[in-house]
């Protein structure tokens, strides 16, 4: 019988300290390997086949900057990822590589943003803003403050909003004659 309270009595309890369950939690948190396969399905359906990378480069990548990459989860699946690595200096990452050159934090100089992305589903909301405020939180904790990254599918326009901008010089190996190098200092 509804509406009665424990005691058996019509009155029901008292809701005014019940704090309700968010429908859909949203959490960010560091990627470890476990969550290579939720990555490369979020980048089956973000980029064009030319750019994906395989299991063991995504692997690596998340080795090399353990501190440095994120996932966003929406509810219990991943929605966004963002995978940085420290480097010494301002080089770049190949495509596709499992030879990371990463460095600790502590002796970083650069932050080599290799990718951002965000499932089609849930573009649009600020999400890949999310991951990129906890990276520069990161970032600014251990000292680093330039980033570096290298544009791909257009995206150009999407990082000069946010302070980046366009070097003269050409994309590593891999991501083909279209990419764009860019940076934050």
């Amino acid at each position: 019988m509804g509406g009665h309270g424990a005691d058996g009595s019509d009155e029901s309890p008292d809701q005014s300290n019940v704090v309700p369950i968010p429908r859909d939690p949203t959490v960010v948190r560091p990627l470890g390997a476990h969550d290579v396969e939720s990555v490369l399905a979020i980048q089956a359906v973000a980029y064009e086949p030319r750019y994906h990378e395989s299991a063991e480069a995504f692997t690596a990548k998340i080795a090399a900057g353990r501190e440095c990459c994120f996932g966003l989860f929406k509810g219990w699946k991943m929605a966004a990822y963002l995978v940085a690595v420290p480097l010494a200096d301002d080089s770049t990452l190949s495509l596709d590589s499992s030879q990371v050159p990463g460095v600790s934090l502590m002796m970083a100089m650069v932050m080599f943003i290799h990718d951002l992305a965000v499932h089609p589903d849930h573009r649009g909301r600020g999400l890949g803003d999310v991951l990129l405020v906890h990276l520069h939180e990161t970032a600014m904790r251990h000292g680093v403050s330039a980033y570096r990254l290298v544009a791909v599918q257009n995206s150009v326009h999407f990082w000069q909003q946010r302070g980046f901008v366009v070097e003269p010089v050409p994309p590593p190996a891999g991501y083909g004659p279209e990419a764009v190098v860019m940076s934050r200092r």
